[in-house]
C-alpha cells in the first residue's frame, strides 16, 4: 500500500542521513551498526501495522469518499434546481447512500469493485432488493418516476462502532472477491 511505500522512503532517508553523519564524523558510530538500527526500527514499525485486507480498505475508501464529498450526495428529496453544480456521485435517501455507477467506481478506485461489493455484503452494509445483484432499485424523488439501480450502502458505514469486524466476515469478503 501507499502507506508502506511512503514509510520505506522515510526509513531510507534515515539510513542515508546516518551514512552522511558518519562520513562527516558527526555520528560516532560504525556504518553497520547504524544500518542495523534503521533496519530494526523498520521491522518494529512493520510489526505494529494492523492487518488490513482489500475489503476493509474498500470500506474505508468509501467512508473517506463520502466524508470528503458530502455535496456529491444530496438528499433524494432535493429540489432539482438546487442540485450540486459539480454533479452527483449518488443520493442520500432513507438511510442509504445510493451510489451511481461512476460514483461507486470513483469511491473504490484502485481497490476493485468486486472486493468492495464482497466486503459490503459481508459487513451487512449493502442493501439488495433485486435478487443477487449488487445493485438495487430505489425511488429517488428528485429523479422523477421509475426505480433506477444504485449501489445502496447503509448510512451505518460511517459509524465504525456499528460495523461488524468479525474475522469470518473479513475472510468471507476476501473469498467472495476472489470467487468473482
Amino acid at each position: 500500500p501507499n502507506e508502506i511505500a511512503r514509510a520505506a522512503k522515510r526509513f531510507a532517508l534515515m539510513a542515508v542521513t546516518g551514512e552522511l553523519a558518519i562520513d562527516a564524523k558527526v555520528l560516532p558510530c560504525e556504518q553497520t551498526r547504524m544500518e542495523a538500527a534503521v533496519l530494526a526500527m523498520w521491522q518494529r514499525w512493520r510489526v505494529g501495522l494492523p492487518v488490513v485486507n482489500d475489503g476493509e480498505r474498500a470500506i474505508e475508501a468509501i467512508c473517506d469518499y463520502i466524508k470528503s464529498n458530502p455535496a456529491k450526495f444530496p438528499s433524494g428529496d432535493t429540489d432539482p434546481d438546487r442540485m450540486p453544480s459539480g454533479g452527483v456521485a449518488g443520493y442520500c435517501n432513507k438511510g442509504l447512500y445510493l451510489f451511481t455507477n461512476s460514483g461507486f467506481e470513483e469511491a473504490t478506485r484502485g481497490l476493485g469493485k468486486a472486493n468492495a461489493i464482497a466486503a459490503l455484503r459481508a459487513q451487512g452494509l449493502l442493501v439488495q432488493n433485486n435478487g443477487a445483484r449488487a445493485k438495487s432499485r430505489h425511488t429517488v424523488p428528485v429523479l422523477g418516476g421509475g426505480r433506477p439501480e444504485f449501489y445502496a450502502v447503509k448510512e451505518s458505514i460511517m459509524n465504525e462502532d456499528e460495523r461488524e469486524n468479525k474475522p469470518e466476515s473479513r475472510n468471507q469478503a476476501s473469498t467472495d472477491a476472489r470467487g468473482k
